[in-house]
């Protein structure tokens, strides 16, 4: 059974609606414009410009893809999502950005900065920045060079001392 206006042919320009034991199937639009077609199980909406709302709308699917391939879009598959844009890309769980202004809490196990980097304050328990060790209770180059805060209310070692009553350091 069919149902046409414009064209008789389906997906030819107008619409139409046929059911053929079992398998409906409909075409509202043009061939190859916009335009919505339903055929088997597979919908296709083709316009130049969508509106969904509503208060509550899932659209649930094993893979998605929204955009445009080559400048900016996201995509979904296979448990891993990829943001890209003109400054921003997301892929593996990596981040990639030419330019990023972040506010609130950052963790992370590690990191690798080109550049400078400024702060109003940074609280670490350990570490090492430009040859020094960082610890709680000292900042050393080796042991030539060290700040101690817990030893006699604080010392600065240099040379070979070992603490301020002995050693050939000051």
């Amino acid at each position: 059974k069919k149902f046409s206006i414009g064209s008789s042919t389906f997906g030819g320009h107008g619409v139409q609606f046929e059911f053929n034991g079992g398998s409906p199937k409909l075409h509202l639009g043009r061939n190859g414009h916009t335009g919505i077609r339903f055929e088997g199980s597979q919908l296709q909406i083709t316009s130049s410009k969508v509106d969904i709302s509503g208060s509550d709308v899932s659209i649930q699917s094993p893979s998605v893809f929204l955009g445009q391939s080559s400048t900016n879009f996201i995509s979904a598959s296979s448990g891993k999502i990829e943001i890209s844009s003109s400054n921003f890309h997301l892929k593996n769980g990596n981040i990639t950005a030419s330019n990023v202004d972040l506010s609130g809490k950052i963790t992370a196990t590690e990191g690798s900065f080109t550049g400078d980097v400024s702060a109003t304050s940074i609280n670490t328990i350990s570490g090492s920045i430009g040859g020094f060790t960082i610890d709680e209770n000292h900042i050393q180059a080796g042991s030539t060079l060290v700040l101690d805060s817990a030893a006699n209310s604080g010392e600065i070692r240099l040379g070979a001392a070992t603490n301020l009553s002995n050693g050939n350091g000051f």
